[in-house]
């Protein structure tokens, strides 16, 4: 599976703040627990994460609000690998309309992907109002 998101994870606070690990996501639950496990978070600690590489979905980058968890970071990319090419179309085009709101917490970015699988792109189309044009054509 072709990874969507390359991300640095580091311990937030020391003893051993050094410790890091650096997965390609979407990844498998043993490969999560094996780089939570490289970081020696122990029961209370706190991790930090980033995405330093964007192999796809790079318009990502300035939108997603890094509050989420890995676990949801994780689920965001199982999605985002599952989409074809005009489903990842029409996802790009939901960010794009629900970054006028500022950033965008994973979870609703999760449900962005779900309705990705709902939409369709009109290649022919011009502007919003030519492919209203073509779908009521379609319709009759």
């Amino acid at each position: 599976m072709e990874p969507v998101f390359t991300v640095y994870l580091k311990k937030a606070s020391p003893p051993d703040s050094n410790a890091n690990a650096v997965p390609d996501l979407p990844a498998a639950p043993y490969e999560i627990l094996d780089s939570l496990d490289r970081l020696r978070l122990g029961e209370t600690g706190a991790m930090l994460w980033e995405i330093t590489e964007y192999p796809r979905f790079e318009e990502l980058g300035s939108f997603i609000d890094r509050s989420g968890s890995l676990y949801e970071l994780n689920a965001l990319a199982q999605r985002l690998s599952e989409l074809d090419e005009s489903h990842s179309a029409v996802f790009a085009r939901l960010v794009k309309m629900e970054n006028t709101k500022g950033l965008i917490p994973l979870p609703r970015l999760i449900n962005l992907t779900h309705g990705a699988e709902r939409g369709h792109v009109c290649y022919d189309a011009l502007n919003d109002s030519h492919d209203k044009l073509t779908n009521s054509e379609v319709k009759k």
